[in-house]
Formats: C-alpha cells, sequence, structure tokens
C-alpha cells in the first residue's frame, strides 16, 4: 500500500473517531502533526508509518466544514490552505559570484523540494508513483482527472515554487506582496490568506486546487557553501548545500469536517469527503 493512501486511510478513520468522541476530536486540534500522531498510535490507524521528513498536517476548529445533503449532496465551507516555508538566500562573500551560487542553492533546494510534500524519509519511495495509483473516479462537480506529473500538478507547482523563490530574492515588491497576502487574521474575521492572485500576477501561474497557498519567511534554512575540486580539468567549483537538520516543515491546515447532524448519513458523508475530486491533491482526493 502507499504513502498517500496510507495517510488517506488513517486520516478518516481519525475523523470517524472524532465524530464518535468530542473529547477525541479535541486532542485531533491540539497535535502538531497529525502524520507523527497517527504513526504513535499504530494500531489505531493500520500500523500507518510518517513517510515525509519536512510537512506537517494539522486540523484545525477556526473553521469548519458542514454537510449540506439538502443543497448539494456535498460538504461546503472554506478552503484549506498550504504553508509553503520560503528561505532567505544564502548569505555569499566577496569571493564568489553573488547571481551564480544563488542559482546553485536554488537548484539545491529544488533537489530537496520538488514539490511542496518535501523529501521522504526512505528515499528510494517516488511520490508522484504514489499519486499517479490514486486518480479519483470523478464527476461532474469535480471536472477532469488531475494531470499529476504535467502542467497543474502537484510536481509541476514544484517548477513554480522555485520561480517564487528566485523572484522573493531579487524583488522586493514581489516577496512583500506575497507575504502579505499570506497572511491569516482568524481570531478577529475570516480572512484566510491566498497568495495564489500574487503568484498568478507575476509569474502567470494558476492554482488549479482549492486550497490557498501561503508562504512564510523562514532563518531556519542553512546553506554551507565549500569548494569542490576537478584536478583532472584544473577547475575548482563553488557549491554548497541546505542543512537538512535546520529546515522548516511545510505545513498543510485542514478544516475539521463537522459530524452530521443526521447520523444515518455519516456514511455517506464520510464517502463524499473522501472522493471531493481532483482539486483536493492531498486531503481525500
Amino acid at each position: 500500500m502507499n504513502n498517500i493512501l496510507n495517510y488517506r486511510i488513517a486520516y478518516l478513520k481519525a475523523l470517524t473517531l472524532a465524530w464518535q468522541s468530542s473529547e477525541f476530536q479535541e486532542l485531533l486540534y491540539k497535535q502538531s502533526n497529525l502524520l507523527d500522531f497517527f504513526s504513535n498510535n499504530p494500531e489505531l490507524f493500520n500500523n500507518y508509518k510518517n513517510p515525509f521528513k519536512h510537512l506537517e498536517v494539522r486540523v484545525s476548529k477556526s473553521h469548519c466544514m458542514e454537510w449540506a445533503p439538502a443543497d448539494v449532496q456535498d460538504w461546503i465551507g472554506p478552503n484549506d490552505f498550504i504553508q509553503i516555508a520560503l528561505p532567505n538566500p544564502p548569505k555569499i562573500n566577496n569571493e564568489i559570484a553573488n547571481g551564480d551560487i544563488l542559482a546553485t542553492a536554488l537548484a539545491d533546494y529544488y533537489s530537496i523540494f520538488p514539490d511542496f510534500l518535501g523529501p521522504l524519509k526512505n528515499p528510494d519511495i517516488n511520490v508522484i508513483d504514489d499519486i499517479k495509483t490514486l486518480l479519483p473516479n470523478t464527476n461532474a462537480a469535480a471536472g477532469p482527472a488531475p494531470n499529476l506529473i504535467g502542467e497543474g500538478s502537484i510536481s509541476s507547482f514544484g517548477a513554480t515554487l522555485i520561480k517564487v523563490i528566485a523572484l522573493a530574492w531579487s524583488n522586493k515588491d514581489f516577496k512583500e506582496e506575497l507575504l502579505v497576502s499570506s497572511s491569516n487574521n482568524l481570531a478577529n474575521s475570516d480572512h484566510i490568506g491566498d497568495a495564489s492572485p500574487i503568484i498568478a500576477k507575476y509569474l502567470g501561474y494558476k492554482n488549479p486546487w482549492n486550497f490557498n497557498l501561503q508562504f512564510f519567511e523562514s532563518s531556519d534554512f542553512n546553506y554551507s557553501i565549500k569548494e569542490y575540486s576537478l584536478p583532472e580539468n584544473n577547475l575548482i567549483m563553488h557549491t554548497g548545500s541546505w542543512d537538512e537538520a535546520t529546515i522548516p516543515n511545510n505545513r498543510i491546515v485542514l478544516w475539521f469536517p463537522n459530524k452530521p447532524t443526521v447520523e444515518s448519513q455519516m456514511p455517506t458523508a464520510l464517502t463524499a469527503y473522501n472522493n471531493n475530486g481532483p482539486a483536493y491533491p492531498f486531503t481525500c482526493s
């Protein structure tokens, strides 16, 4: 069984338990990473093991999804969102051309984050192969099945992500707009930040998913520059590496789907949540 499907099964199980018990629901809210919570309770969650090194999944009660069988036979509510850690540019000494090493650092970032899910604890596993086995049965509301390795896919967004980072390193206006648009104000309003319009404005990228894209600046990224010798060619190159021990996690934040008011509809509501289409690439699609 593959990584994404294992996660889906564990998350659906957690929802059913939360519908059983409000105390368990509160316990879910307290978890900083549901993936670790599932891993730490293998008997409850079908021996789930968290495969992701730099990814957190949280569930929030700031907003909730509501089951609306009379209107649309589906869940209604705000978009979930992903928060992506934005690295600062590496510090460069005067002996190295700034643009050269920044480009190298960006390539090294891409090797770690080819997509927003980030690297796996077991590098021999291919997440994209996992996702390709999970093409959902689509319906008229959901639209066509997603192209998971081409335009509009999780992997193609990885290419857009390094464009975002490169532009943030070189354009202060873009970076400021990106971070400001990513801000939430959940305590005093219903505002959920979304940088998607800013990315569309500068890079022409249209967010294909029904979740918001947010970015937060982090100084926890550390890039070490070193020399690499090619003596047979009489060359000394400057390269480097990101310290994976300090890399911050990307975060997926999900709104809790409230227990349906009619208990007999709970199985139907659960299956609807599990088949909500390709616009939800990591929750249950």
